[in-house]
This record gives C-alpha cells, sequence and structure tokens, in this order.
C-alpha cells in the first residue's frame, strides 16, 4: 500500500495539499501500474483511478483535478473503466471501518458528499457503476451482489 511505503499519516494528507497532490498521483500512478494485465485476465481492486482524481479534488481543488485527467494513466485507465463495471460501496456503512492508514471522512455529512462527488464524476466521465447499498451487511450477500453484477454486465457484453 503506498501510504504505508512513503509513511504518510492521514494528518499530513489533510493538513498539506501539495503533500496530498503528490501522494494522488502516485496513487494513480500505481493504480495504472497494477491494472496493466494480460487480455482476459481478471483484477479486482478495492480501489480505482477515480479515487486519487476525486481526492485531488476533495484536498486540493479543480486545477489538480485537470492536471491528472491529462495523465497518460488516467487516459488508459478511464477507457478501462468506461469498459467494465465499477462497484461503489454507499457511503455510512458501518462495515467500512478506519484501518488507520486510509483517509477517512471526519463525519456522515463528508463521506455522503463525497460519496456523491465520486457518483457524479464517474456519471460525468461515462463510467458505468452500480451502488452497492450499505443495508447489505452480510459479506456473502455483498459478495453475491457483486459476482451477480458482473455475470450481468459480461452477459450484455457477450
Amino acid at each position: 500500500m503506498v501510504l504505508r511505503e512513503i509513511d504518510f499519516k492521514t494528518s499530513d494528507i489533510r493538513d498539506s495539499p501539495t503533500l496530498s497532490f503528490d501522494l494522488q498521483k502516485l496513487i494513480l500512478q500505481r493504480q495504472y501500474q497494477a491494472e496493466i494485465i494480460p487480455d482476459g485476465e481478471w483484477l479486482i481492486s478495492d480501489r480505482s483511478a477515480v479515487d486519487p482524481v476525486m481526492y485531488a479534488k476533495h484536498l486540493c481543488g479543480e486545477d489538480a483535478v485537470q492536471e491528472m485527467l491529462n495523465t497518460p494513466e488516467w487516459g488508459v485507465l478511464s477507457q478501462s473503466m468506461q469498459a467494465s463495471t465499477v462497484i461503489v460501496c454507499q457511503a455510512g456503512t458501518e462495515w467500512l471501518k478506519d484501518d488507520g492508514v486510509r483517509l477517512m471522512p471526519e463525519n456522515r455529512n463528508d463521506w455522503m458528499e463525497l460519496h456523491n462527488k465520486f457518483c457524479d464524476f464517474m456519471v460525468e466521465m461515462g463510467i458505468p457503476f452500480v451502488v452497492l447499498p450499505n443495508t447489505m451487511t452480510d459479506i456473502e450477500r455483498r459478495v453475491e451482489f457483486v459476482v451477480d453484477i458482473w455475470r450481468q454486465a459480461r452477459d450484455m457484453r457477450l
């Protein structure tokens, strides 16, 4: 995980737009590296290229977003997401916890606002997504939900 490798603290991310932007650019590059896989192979990731772009927007401003959208990494990853289906966990769920490393919203309103920004951005970018409801607390049901969505997406592409 990038945050552990570079020894950032969540307070560093919140308090310094410059450090935060450097981190978001690095995360975008690492996501790109992780997603370069042979055709026909699957990748299941708990993050996407949308994450660093939206955190850059949230913490650094619109100029940072535009810079990230102009990178070759975003160009490749956005096309990949447009041809895929992204599962977005609805904000405010009890099963998404602070692991001490990831940046967590400061309160429920912040969480809901950030969630809405993610969804609005994906609509704007033409990235198909499905929201996994925050009321689906049973992990087996969540896995079944995701597998069903992927099967439906696969069947539509055949």
